[in-house]
Parts: structure tokens; C-alpha cells; sequence
């Protein structure tokens, strides 16, 4: 794809965001405390907003070596924030669930991040608010990351 001028100032825009995001997520993340890294909590959003993920889907995801995918699930089930079930329609295959103490923790810190982020939204006017609702969802897209509605937050164990 061929360099555009606006590039370079689009791209430190971008950067400046993510930092500022990453800001928001590390305060989400302070309200449990530490029970869980920022690793781990991004494992927990993976199964709870995708379907029948595995191990190999984390370590696709993470950009990490199976073996380290299978260690991090390995932490998170013995913190009983996911568990394993073997695929119905593949018995071959073991699917991550969110527990429901996975579920409540994640559902925390989104709150959180929620009500930081809607400060955010407060302080624009209709038209920049619409304007970035367009850009983030393009730039959502672009990175594959599913609509919240898709999330699996009630499918927990009982």
C-alpha cells in the first residue's frame, strides 16, 4: 500500500491514543488489584468474545509460542477465571470458557473502563463524537476486534 502524506501525523495520532488508552486500561486493570496481568485479562477478553477459542487461538492472538499460551491458560484456570471443555460437535478439540468468577472480574474492570472512557465522549460535541465513532470503528475492524455485543460474559459454568 503506497505511503500517504498525512501518514506519518496520522500514525503519531494514533500512537498518542493508544497510550492514552493504555492509561485507561492500566487504571481498569488497578481495580482488581493484582489478581490478574494485563496478559491474562486480555486472554479472559479473547474467550469471552470469541467462539470455541483454544489454546492455539491465544497463542495466534498474543503473538506467543503455544507452549507459553497453553502456560498462560494453564494459570488462568488454576485462578479459576476460565476453564476447559472438550468441543461437542470435536471432542478432539478443548474450547476456554470465562468461569463465572472470570466473568464478574472481567465485567469490573470493563465498568471501569467504561466510565473512564464516557468522561471522554462527554467532554465532545455530537460531531466529533460521531466523527470518532467512524474512525474507531474502522480502526477496530482493521484489527479484527469484535463488537462488545458479541461477548460471552453470561455463557459461564455454573
Amino acid at each position: 500500500m503506497p505511503k500517504h502524506a498525512d501518514d506519518d501525523s496520522s500514525l503519531e495520532a494514533l500512537l498518542r491514543a493508544s497510550r492514552a488508552f493504555s492509561g485507561v486500561v492500566a487504571a481498569s486493570l488497578a481495580q482488581v488489584g493484582d489478581q490478574i496481568t494485563p496478559q491474562q485479562l486480555r486472554v479472559l477478553v479473547i474467550v469471552g468474545t470469541r467462539d470455541r477459542v483454544k489454546a492455539s487461538d491465544i497463542s495466534h492472538a498474543l503473538d506467543i509460542h503455544p507452549s507459553s499460551a497453553t502456560r498462560l491458560c494453564d494459570k488462568l484456570v488454576t485462578g479459576g477465571w476460565i476453564d476447559r471443555r472438550v468441543d461437542p460437535d470435536d471432542r478432539r478439540q478443548v474450547a476456554l470458557h470465562l468461569t463465572r468468577n472470570g466473568s464478574a472480574l472481567l465485567a469490573t474492570v470493563m465498568d471501569h473502563r467504561r466510565r473512564d472512557l464516557q468522561r471522554v465522549l462527554d467532554a465532545l460535541t455530537p460531531r466529533d463524537r460521531a466523527n470518532l465513532n467512524r474512525c474507531l470503528t474502522l480502526i477496530s475492524d482493521a484489527l479484527g476486534e469484535p463488537h462488545e455485543g458479541a461477548w460471552h460474559l453470561d455463557e459461564h459454568q455454573p
